[in-house]
Parts: C-alpha cells; sequence; structure tokens
C-alpha cells in the first residue's frame, strides 16, 4: 500500500533491472542487493560456463557500445497527433513518427512480448540509400538534427558509400541495438521477418543468430521477382526474407490450409525404415474392379507383401481379414484410426482415413489445416507490382521499390491470427499497414489484426539535395505530391495518406459485399449474413522530448530554470501529452481502454476498467481523491490492485496532497504517483 506519493520515473523501460529480476528467480542466490554475483552465478550453472576456450563468434568495430545503447533507456515520450488521425477513438492501429530505436524503447514496457509478428525492411546498404547515424549520447536531440527540427552542424542523414572503411559495421551498429530491443516486444511464439538483398544477407543472418539464437533461425526465403536487372555476371531477379522466431520450440507450424491432402502411406524398405507385419479387417475400402486379387509382393520399390489370408476386392472393400508387409509411414495413425479413434498427425492435421488404391498400395487422406510453404516465394509480387499499387492509390510514382501488398499479405496470413499485433519496423511507404487492412477484410468474417507502423520523418527536401540522379525523380514528385494536399514534405505524410486512401478503398469493398450479401439474404439465397466493417483507422503519435522539464543546475540562467520548475511542465504540452507519457511509463498500451470522469473542473482518467486512475489538471482538490476512491471500490475487478497517477504541480498545497494520499490508502490504493 503506498505511504507517499512517489516521483514517477522519467525513463522508458529498464531492460536491466528486468534481467537482473530474471536471473534472481531463476537463482535468487546470485543476487544481491539488486547486483549479480557471477562467481555464483558460474557455480549455479556449473559444466554449461564456458571457461576460457576459444569459440566462434561474430565480432565487428562497435559492437559492445552498440549492444550498451541498446539497454540505455529513453527519457523521451510520444505525442498524441490527433488532427493528423483516423477514427481515433475506435481505432487499435498505430502510426508513429520518429527514428524507430528510441520508439521501440519507448514501447516495449508496453508491449512487452505482446507483438506475435514483426516485419523490418531496413536499408539494405547498397551504398546509395540512406543510414542513420546513432548518436550514443542524446538520442532525441540526434533525432532532432536528422529530421530538421533543430539547427545542427549537419544533418546526419547521409549515404553509407561503399568506399567507406566502415561500410560494413555502420550499418550493423544501425541495426543491432534495433534488433535487440524489437526481440523484447515479440511473443514466445513471435516471428520476425526481414527483408534484405545480396549485400548484407550474410551479415544479417549471423547478426540475428546473435540476436534470437541460431537454434531459432527458421528459413532464407528467396524471393522470385519474376524480373530482375542485370548485376554484372547474372540478372539479379531475387531478394531474400530472414525468418527467425524468438523461440522455435513454442511456434507450431504455419496454419491456414484447406482441402484434403492424400498420399502414399509407404516408404522404401531399408534399415532405417523396416518392413513390418499389419493386420487390415475385411470392410476395409479398396478402390479396384469387383473381383481384383493381388498375391505375392507388388508395388515396385515400395513394395507391400501378402503375409497370410486372401487380398480380394468385393464391392469397393476387402473381403477378407489380411496381413500385409511393408515399410509403413504412419503405423501409429494407422492403428489409432483401424481402432476408431479421431486421429491427428504431428502437425495436428485430422486423419480421415486409410486405403487401397487400384493398384493395392495404401494411400491416407488428412484435412490439410497445416501450410508449409516453400522457400522460394513465387507469385507474391515484385517491387514492380508495389510501385502499381502507389500509384494507382496516390496518382504518382513517390517510392521507389515499394514492397508488394501481396508479400506482406503472404507473410502476415501464414503467421497471425485475429487480434495479433503486427510491428513494421521501417514503415517507409506503407505496404505493410495497407496489406494488414486488406487480409483483415479478406475472409468471411472481418479480422481484428491491428499494426503499429514506425517511420523517421524524412526530410524530403534535404533528400534531394543529397539524392544521385536516379533518385531525384521520385522525391520531386513526392514533394510535388505533398504540396498537391498542403502536407510538410516528409515521407510520413506520403505514408499516412497512402494508409487514408488504402483504408477506404478496403470500406468500400466490404460496404459492397456486405450489399451483395444483404440482398441475397432477402431473396432467401441462404448466403452468409453482412459483417462487421473492418478497422482501417490509426492513431498518430511523434516522438518528442519528455513533458516534464528536466531540473538543470548548471543553466546560464538560473532565475528562468526556477520559473520553470515551478510547474515542472513544458509549454505547449497539454493533459493529453501527459497522459499518453503516463501510460508508456506505465507500461500500459496506448490504446488501452480509457473513460473519463468530471469531478469539477478536473477529468480523472480511468484505464482498463479501474487498473489506474489518472488525474493531470491544475487544480486537484481532496474531491478527485474521494471521487476515484469511490470509483475504484465499483469497478469489477475490485478485488484486483489499483494504483493512482496524478500531476506533480496539480495539489493547490501540500495539506491538500497528504490528504488526498490518506484518502486513496484507506481505500486499498497500491501505489500513488506524480509527473
Amino acid at each position: 500500500m503506498a505511504e507517499s506519493m512517489e516521483k514517477m520515473d522519467g525513463g522508458s523501460w529498464d531492460e536491466t533491472a528486468a534481467n537482473v529480476a530474471a536471473v534472481k528467480a531463476l537463482f535468487p542466490e546470485a543476487v544481491r542487493e539488486g547486483k549479480i554475483n557471477f562467481e555464483v552465478l558460474k557455480s549455479c550453472l556449473g559444466e554449461a560456463v564456458e571457461t576460457g576456450k576459444a569459440s566462434y563468434s561474430f565480432i565487428w568495430n562497435g559492437k559492445e557500445e552498440a549492444r550498451a545503447f541498446s539497454r540505455a533507456r529513453s527519457m523521451g515520450t510520444l505525442r498524441p497527433c490527433r488532427e493528423e488521425s483516423k477514427d481515433w477513438d475506435t481505432t487499435g492501429n498505430l502510426y508513429i513518427e520518429g527514428d524507430n530505436l528510441e520508439v521501440l524503447k519507448l514501447l516495449q514496457g508496453a508491449y512487452h512480448r505482446r507483438v506475435k509478428m514483426i516485419y523490418i525492411d531496413p536499408p539494405y546498404n547498397t551504398g546509395k540509400d540512406f543510414v542513420y547515424a546513432d548518436n550514443f549520447h542524446d538520442s532525441i536531440r540526434n533525432y532532432k538534427e536528422q529530421t530538421g527540427q533543430v539547427d545542427s552542424d549537419g544533418r546526419k542523414l547521409r549515404a553509407n558509400a561503399e568506399t567507406s572503411g566502415r561500410y560494413h559495421t555502420d550499418w550493423l551498429n544501425m541495426l543491432f541495438p534495433r534488433l535487440l530491443v524489437a526481440r523484447n516486444l515479440l511473443r514466445d511464439d513471435g516471428v520476425i521477418f526481414i527483408s534484405i538483398d545480396d549485400n548484407e544477407a550474410a551479415s544479417l543472418r549471423k547478426l540475428c543468430d546473435e540476436v534470437f539464437g541460431e537454434d531459432n533461425f527458421v528459413a532464407q526465403l528467396v524471393w522470385d521477382l519474376g524480373t530482375g536487372t542485370q548485376a554484372g555476371h547474372f540478372v539479379r531477379a531475387h531478394e531474400y526474407v530472414i525468418c527467425y522466431f524468438r523461440d522455435k520450440t513454442k511456434v507450431p507450424n504455419f496454419k491456414g490450409g484447406d482441402g484434403v491432402i492424400e498420399h502414399s502411406a509407404l516408404k522404401k524398405i531399408s534399415r532405417k525404415n523396416p518392413a513390418f507385419d499389419f493386420e487390415f479387417k475385411a470392410g476395409t475400402r479398396w478402390d479396384a474392379p469387383n473381383g481384383t486379387e493381388l498375391s505375392g509382393t507388388w508395388g515396385g520399390s515400395e513394395s507391400t507383401t501378402l503375409v497370410s489370408g486372401r487380398m480380394v476386392c468385393k464391392d469397393g472393400k476387402l473381403a477378407e481379414d489380411v496381413v500385409l508387409s511393408a515399410g509403413w509411414c504412419m503405423a501409429a495413425q494407422m492403428r489409432s484410426i483401424f481402432d476408431g479413434k479421431e486421429t491427428y498427425d504431428s502437425k495436428g492435421q485430422l486423419v480421415k482415413s486409410f486405403y487401397f488404391n487400384e493398384k493395392g498400395i495404401l494411400r491416407y487422406e488428412k484435412d490439410r489445416s497445416v501450410v508449409n510453404p516453400p522457400t522460394v516465394l513465387k507469385n507474391v509480387g515484385s517491387t514492380k507490382n508495389g510501385t502499381d499499387e502507389v500509384e494507382s492509390l496516390l496518382g504518382a510514382k513517390v517510392f521507389d521499390y515499394p514492397k508488394p501488398t501481396s508479400l506482406c499479405e503472404f507473410l502476415a496470413k501464414i503467421t497471425t491470427r485475429d487480434d495479433d499485433i503486427i510491428l513494421d519496423l521501417f514503415s517507409g511507404s506503407s505496404s505493410f499497414p495497407d496489406a494488414i487492412m486488406r487480409l483483415n477484410a479478406s475472409g468471411e468474417n472481418v479480422s481484428r489484426r491491428k499494426f503499429i507502423a514506425i517511420q523517421i520523418p524524412e526530410d524530403l527536401d534535404a533528400s534531394l539535395k543529397k539524392a544521385d540522379v536516379n533518385a531525384r525523380e521520385t522525391i520531386e514528385l513526392g514533394i510535388k505530391f505533398c504540396d498537391s494536399l498542403k502536407l510538410p514534405h516528409t515521407l510520413c505524410e506520403i505514408g499516412k495518406e497512402r494508409i487514408r486512401r488504402a483504408g477506404e478503398k478496403v470500406l468500400a469493398f466490404v460496404r459492397e459485399r456486405n450489399r451483395e450479401a444483404a440482398s441475397q439474404l432477402q431473396l432467401g439465397n441462404g448466403v452468409d449474413a453482412p459483417v462487421a466493417e473492418p478497422d482501417v483507422g490509426f492513431r498518430v503519435y511523434k516522438l518528442d522530448t519528455s513533458n516534464v522539464v528536466a531540473w538543470n543546475p548548471n543553466a546560464a540562467d538560473l532565475e528562468l530554470e526556477l520559473q520553470n520548475a515551478a510547474d515542472n511542465i513544458l509549454l505547449g504540452r497539454t493533459a493529453e501529452d501527459l497522459f499518453v507519457e503516463v501510460l508508456l511509463k506505465s507500461n500500459i498500451p496506448l490504446t488501452a481502454e480509457v473513460a473519463e470522469h468530471a469531478v469539477g473542473e478536473c477529468v480523472i482518467r480511468i484505464v482498463n476498467g479501474g487498473e489506474l486512475f489518472v488525474c493531470l489538471d491544475a487544480k486537484i482538490t481532496v474531491e478527485v481523491a474521494e471521487k476515484m476512491a469511490l470509483l475504484a471500490q465499483t469497478r469489477k475487478s475490485a478485488a484486483l490492485p489499483w494504483s493512482a497517477v496524478f500531476r506533480e504541480t496539480g495539489f493547490a498545497s501540500d495539506e491538500d496532497k497528504a490528504n488526498a494520499l490518506t484518502t486513496l490508502k484507506s481505500a486499498g490504493v497500491e501505489s500513488v504517483r506524480t509527473i
């Protein structure tokens, strides 16, 4: 129970503290006063500890600094932008403008192990694309310099030339911390797909082995582009999509197939697959002409031998019991089926029957409920298709080599289901949000997959100055498109507009389908009833510095610093800005359920039915605390713990603050914090 109002920690989720807690849970004797005793830990692990022997490792310059940077907490926040959003109050989708590393750090507490799928389409490091150089000392200022929000000696947005001595290391240091933090968001059964080409495919595999573990490698998919460009001795007509799981043991085979699988139930007899006898009862299905009889051995290399009884067909069935010897490949399922039990294979697919074909070869039928896609992806579009989609929606070729929605849909369809969260880390042309909305509307029932898209608001004017001849035309068309809608010249503005238009197209498709369904129902044709409309909205958030003023004892004007500290909130920041920061730093998702209650001039926000009560107004009274206490006692989950957050300078006096704390303590509050 709260004893005092604790100042809210200004940083994002603390990975180091979480890791120490995890070690303590497994080996409590190795942790004392929050510190790990590695000698004790080694003793606990015994022979599993590597001591002094040389082993394989992937090393590059800056690796450990990048790793440490991934653990550094963000002191920033995300600011809500309702005016650029769509269906703010009902949507579960997010579009976040900002450096994806800093955004990931802010999200990792609220979305820790909640994301089912991550897709990354990073810069391929071709020597022409841009790489953002991270500043390991002041991340938010670095981000603002990159996007032109503050002055600097020069933007850090630059091409990573192949002639650079740090060509590979700069790229690795950019991607490594992002993968480390992204892994924290993945569910135990989560999957990550990363698009890449030959420039960094080998480095990426090694990097992912480092982050996810080589045991969690799934496949290096070859994306067949259909056509290609001349690239030296060959026409380059493919790219790769590298796939890893967070924990391969937690992910079943991909679901989503339909129809019936039919195949032989035999294998060639060998030392590894020896023949054995199996009895088939009279009445077993046999698709042969009436009177057919077999004897001896038949079937070629995958042979079957009659051991006893007569192999005679009568009315499409075995006329008598027989014992046959063969290299049966599904013995357990055969025994189960012939014992009359409901039977499934190792992939969870229902085995329907075993039967003999006309030639006396045992075959099986089972429902196809598992899809094992090939590692060569054909007929899932190309960047040309992606360009055509963008032009169709926006009327101009405003992106270079955008991913087609067909590729994105394919990856999401085999790995995600209703209500899953998909994170797009380098959103760029917004192909993935477009694809998720299409996929949600494609089935008989509308699905509720949700996307989180992150993109740095790349300044198109600055990019144009640095672009080569081949890229200039696309950037100029992007600037012209923004001008036509009176939008700022950033990549994010084009991406958001694409999502808006793609959503309207999906909505029109569903509404037309529903009109047709309603019409057929009136005619009595027995079709499915109209379905709910899909979520085609999205909330926009933008990375910024914390809303809370940080005290600077070295400020040149200490009097001004004291004036700012009196109300500890930056000028221009709203209660909604503060509320979002409270959610993030309370590890609560941004789309949490929120209800509001007015008390005088104040507003109490109730999060997730009473998990958290928040009041961020400037004139907080004891009546606000009394109302919170009353609401806490009447919530459905009254037996569960609850907490409260107030604005630090919101109370008129210390007496009001103390009285509010006493009221909440008597109502059983677990913690009371201020921001």
